[in-house]
């Protein structure tokens, strides 16, 4: 079972002044709902899929929301939450967007 923990940097949001933090997670319990994960709590999502739903899922949602200039700019967190392990996606995110400039 996979669990996703995402969260938004409020300040910059509010400091910059284009979105609320409530828009934007608006947005993002959209996107994670349309790729078979359901919200749990505010920023937390869990597989709600087919094993091939999720296998593609996971792609389709870190191609479209790396894509996405507010979720770059403001998101800085997001875990995996899988088997007992944990990862930093939005760091690994970040280290593979490095190499590939």
């Amino acid at each position: 079972m996979i669990k996703y923990e995402i969260h938004f940097d409020e300040n910059k949001i509010k400091t910059d002044g284009y979105y609320t933090p409530e828009h934007l997670y608006y947005v993002l319990d959209t996107i994670m709902n349309e790729v078979h994960f359901k919200k749990t709590g505010n920023g937390t999502y869990m597989e709600n899929g087919t094993e091939d739903e999720i296998e593609t899922a996971i792609t389709v949602l870190i191609f479209t929301l790396f894509s996405e200039d507010w979720f770059v700019r403001y998101a800085d967190k997001w875990l995996s939450y899988e088997d007992g392990e944990v990862e930093d996606v939005l760091a690994i995110q970040r280290k593979v967007a490095l190499r590939n400039e």
